[in-house]
């Protein structure tokens, strides 16, 4: 028996009357866009080279420009800005007419090189009027660089440069946050950002959207998956006082609160399943709607001391839904680090650990042979 193809299924359903014939254009137009991007296995390896040799070269030019930074004068500052606004400028046209992988790699590195100047001239700019305090140079510098990295993403010609360009965003605004100081910041911070990865992965956009924006949005998408994971990482080494101790965390403005990202992501995470189960002519309230919410909320209580958990656990969800091996990965690896993490947590006892790993284990088996009997019943 042969595999139908994606045209055959279409037409079937055209045929059947369940699909409409714009819907069946759009369909076959988002099946059918090209996509002149090289592997990130070739890009990361002809990425090497292009470094080391960039590497040297910047070596090279440093020591030319080291009294220009080491100097205080407006006119060492003019000319760093103007060097790094040049060095974007430039990068960016000449990417947009390349094709050469170790060519676009070294663009890459002075595209790099050309925001890091810009954001250094600022600062240096800042430093001009005295005395600054420090979280206003650093959100000021966070400010600088994600407006940057919004002007640049629809100039890049591929998704690498688009990718960097949404961690660099990611990373500026939880540099900002961090300047803001407020309340638990981060951990609204990482809510946001769990929301943005949900509503982008889980298909909430038209056929025609996606397609328009697709370019843009699929790098920007995986930069939020890892970013939102980097995220969790960072707000359990700053909410940890046996791995981080600063005054950042003192009591009176802790910036992590992990309950709330912890709350966040398991609301995220049922409302998807809930969505779902409504797509596949699931009620909520049956008996397989029922195992699969219960078995979300037992899952709630390690990610209640570690939020990672349930992000790990939402993502791979949206991984076997778009059936995106890139994604799945990810949430392998990052749900096995933070399980680990959670076992070794020396902010609870061991006894406590061991019996909520000990339950959700079980029931995890117990799931694995009575979810597929619920939905064989469901759909008989």
């Amino acid at each position: 028996m042969t595999r139908p193809t994606l045209q055959t299924v279409l037409d079937q359903l055209h045929a059947e009357q369940l699909l409409g014939e714009t819907e069946r254009a759009d369909a076959q137009a988002l099946y059918r866009l090209p996509d002149r991007s090289p592997s990130w296995m070739i890009q990361g390896v002809m990425g090497c080279g292009a470094w080391i040799a960039a590497l040297f070269l910047l070596l090279s030019f440093g020591f030319l420009f080291t009294g220009l930074f080491n100097s205080d004068h407006p006119l060492a500052v003019l000319i760093i800005l103007l060097i790094g606004v040049g060095l974007m400028g430039v990068t960016a046209r000449l990417r947009r007419t390349s094709t050469a992988l170790a060519l676009i790699q070294f663009l890459l590195v002075y595209q790099v090189v050309g925001q890091g100047w810009l954001v250094v001239g600022v600062g240096k700019a800042l430093m001009l009027f005295d005395p600054v305090p420090d979280r206003l140079v650093l959100g000021v510098l966070a400010g600088v660089l994600i407006a940057m990295q919004l002007v640049m993403i629809p100039l890049y010609a591929d998704r690498l440069f688009r990718f960097l360009a949404g961690l660099a965003i990611v990373g500026g605004l939880f540099a900002l946050l961090v300047a803001l100081a407020l309340p638990f910041t981060i951990s609204l911070g990482v809510s946001v950002l769990a929301c943005a990865t949900a509503v982008i992965w889980s298909g909430s956009f038209s056929a025609k959207t996606v397609i328009a924006l697709r370019p843009i949005v699929r790098p920007v998408s995986y930069a939020l998956a890892v970013g939102m994971l980097g995220a969790l990482v960072f707000e359990t080494i700053l909410g940890d006082p046996s791995l981080f101790r600063t005054g950042l965390t003192d009591s009176r403005t802790s910036l992590v609160y992990p309950i709330i990202s912890a709350v966040t992501l398991t609301l995220i995470t049922l409302w998807l399943v809930t969505r779902w189960l409504n797509e596949h002519q699931h009620p909520l309230f049956s008996r397989l709607g029922v195992a699969i919410i219960a078995l979300l909320l037992v899952l709630s209580v390690p990610s209640a001391f570690t939020p990672g958990i349930m992000a790990g656990v939402l993502l791979l969800l949206l991984g076997f839904r778009n059936r995106n091996a890139v994604l799945s990965g990810l949430a392998y690896a990052f749900l096995s680090g933070f399980v680990i993490y959670f076992y070794y947590d020396l902010q609870t006892t061991l006894l406590v650990k061991s019996l909520i790993l000990m339950v959700s284990g079980l029931l995890l088996l117990v799931s694995r042979l009575l979810i597929p009997t619920l939905i064989s019943e469901e759909t008989a």
